[in-house]
């Protein structure tokens, strides 16, 4: 009967122990649990911003692209771009968003602008102010090809994922 008591007296003086131990095991693999999934959401959370960044950045060079092979930008291309700088308000900082939006679109305007000149002075007889509209024209096509460079060194700092 010694040996029931001794153990009993055994166990129940482990028994607080052994629950302490099994109840850190516990909070210690949710501790663990709750790292790896606040671990995912940031990455989630990273690999969501580049997407709609990049998204910007394929409308943004589909333009350039569109306006270096000597093509009047369409609907569709404008379109998609100034959806995306209009998202680009809360994606990118407020320089790269200036640029986008102030720069890119005034040189836009005065291209289409001057298209639309070169061809209502294709129908008359001025050629010198038709030569003029050409050689602007050329000049903003050779400002669109230098963009093409510098996309990529502007959106960068956006698009590289770390970890």
């Amino acid at each position: 009967m010694s040996d029931t008591n001794c153990f009993v007296q055994l166990s129940t003086s482990l028994e607080p122990w052994v629950i302490g131990f099994l109840g850190l095991y516990i909070a210690l693999n949710q501790w663990r649990t709750s790292n790896r999934q606040t671990e995912i959401a940031a990455n989630k959370l990273k690999f969501d911003l580049f997407q709609s960044r990049i998204a910007i950045y394929e409308a943004v060079q589909e333009l350039f692209l569109s306006i270096n092979r000597g093509e009047t930008a369409k609907s569709v291309e404008l379109n998609k771009y100034f959806l995306s700088i209009h998202q680009a308000r809360w994606l990118l900082d407020d320089e790269l968003y200036k640029y986008l939006e102030k720069d890119v679109v005034s040189k836009i305007r005065e291209l289409r602008r001057l298209d639309l000149t070169i061809g209502r002075l294709a129908r008359t007889e001025k050629q010198e102010e038709r030569e003029r509209s050409l050689d602007a024209q050329e000049q903003l096509f050779d400002w669109f090809y230098k963009q093409m460079d510098d996309l990529d060194r502007k959106f960068e700092p956006f698009l590289r994922l770390q970890h």
